[in-house]
């Protein structure tokens, strides 16, 4: 089961971004990215050095909104995995 979570955090990352840069990439992985956590941490994390700040407010909201939603399923679904 590890090395399957492993695999897919690997693939989620290649396709995010993080690991290839896009421009390397087909197109279509651009556009399968923008639903990436990874892709919208690492577009907050290069607006913070370059001074963008519409694109880092909008990385920021993208990743605490996914950050709440992750956290949610994880608080719901926690007492039923200890049972």
């Amino acid at each position: 089961l590890a090395a399957v979570a492993d695999i897919g955090a690997l693939t989620v990352t290649c396709l995010s971004g993080c690991l290839v840069p896009l421009f390397v990439l087909p197109h279509w992985v651009s556009d399968v990215a923008k639903f990436s956590p990874g892709y919208w941490a690492s577009r907050g994390f290069q607006a913070a050095v370059t001074g963008d700040h519409a694109v880092y407010d909008k990385a920021l909201a993208i990743t605490l909104a996914v950050s709440l939603l992750v956290l949610g399923i994880a608080a719901i679904r926690a007492p039923r995995a200890v049972r």
